[in-house]
């Protein structure tokens, strides 16, 4: 037993992660992508940046539930998902 944890330990984080992943994904019978698994999260900033706009007009929108945001311990950060989708419900209500 203890050689299969020392072989599981000296592995490189992201081959455990892929051997694990393919594991559940064995399990359950499902195919999950490598790209369902890694979200991306971006910051005030970097939003702000996409969407032009400034760090108040950002806090209004999440405010008004427009766009969500995470808070990641001190951190306050938003799913690039997520802020694609409000992208495009913020062209469609313009026109």
């Amino acid at each position: 037993m203890n050689n299969k944890i020392e072989f599981v330990l000296s592995l490189p984080i992201n081959e455990l992660a892929e051997a694990i992943i393919q594991k559940l994904n064995t399990v359950k019978g499902e195919s999950i992508s490598d790209n369902s698994t890694h979200e991306n999260y971006l910051t005030r900033q970097e939003v702000c940046k996409k969407l032009n706009f400034t760090l108040p007009t950002l806090h209004n929108y999440t405010k008004r539930g427009l766009i969500k945001s995470y808070k990641i311990g001190s951190r306050i950060l938003y799913k690039e998902s997520d802020i694609d989708r409000a992208i495009t419900e913020i062209k469609f209500r313009h026109f």
